[in-house]
């Protein structure tokens, strides 16, 4: 079963959680004759994982366009699959990302201490989150440094070793055209996320990639969890106070 991250920080549309069921559905293409139902298959993986009513009509659209052309079901799977399901998969090494323990270690040789801007948004990532892991509470070693000896020594919650890993992958070229099936219009990489996940990559180029909304604080275990699909997000409503 899937564990869920709530986030209650933005109003920010995550993209869909469709990881595990649509790379099974590959290899079992990859044994086979490459059948149009595993091709449709994967397509309704991702018809039903679609974030909004808008990204479901969008591919449902395509769908049925693509069907109409030969071998037109393998090649948009193959689209969704390259430019979406893959890039959030393997968007970046969990075990190559600094922890803030050995962000720390790294400052130590610095008077005073001297943070890169994307260490600064690193930081900024872990005081959003409280310094804690978001799916499993779990203090972050570092700062568990800064508590009182008593608070320490009396302290039974679960305490790991955090790092801040992106949500939404990076690309080089965000305008690239990614499809251009004969008598409908070239598909760029950009419209497919904006129709599809309802996010703007241009919102997240250059530094905004490493931007807080872009990050969130986990420990290994979790993270490996999350670059699986085993844990995603989950929509919340939240009550907001009426500002004055």
């Amino acid at each position: 079963m899937m564990s869920k991250l709530v986030n209650l920080s933005d109003n920010i549309v995550y993209p869909p959680n469709i990881f595990e069921d649509a790379l099974k559905l590959v290899h079992q293409v990859e044994n086979s004759d490459g059948e149009d139902s595993l091709w449709a298959e994967i397509l309704n993986q991702l018809l039903h994982a679609a974030p909004t009513k808008g990204g479901k009509e969008y591919i449902a659209d395509q769908i049925i366009r693509y069907s109409s052309r030969k071998g037109g079901l393998e090649r948009l799977a193959a689209v969704y699959m390259n430019y979406i399901v893959l890039p959030l998969k393997f968007k970046e090494g969990i075990y190559q990302k600094l922890t803030v323990e050995g962000l720390g270690k790294r400052l130590r040789f610095y008077d005073p201490p001297t943070y890169t801007d994307i260490e600064k948004m690193m930081i900024k990532t872990l005081e959003r989150d409280g310094h804690r892991c978001k799916a499993t509470g779990g203090w972050d070693s570092a700062h568990v440094k800064t508590w009182s000896r008593e608070r320490r020594v009396n302290n039974t919650e679960y305490i790991s070793y955090l790092r801040v890993y992106h949500i939404i992958p990076s690309f080089k070229d965000i305008g690239m055209v990614i499809d251009e099936t004969e008598g409908m219009k070239k598909l760029t990489l950009r419209d497919l996320w904006i129709r599809y996940a309802a996010i703007d990559l241009m919102e997240l180029a250059g530094d905004m990639y490493h931007h807080p909304r872009n990050r969130i604080s986990l420990d290994a275990m979790a993270a490996c969890d999350f670059d699986k699909g085993k844990l995603w997000f989950e929509a919340v409503e939240v009550s907001m106070p009426i500002m004055s």
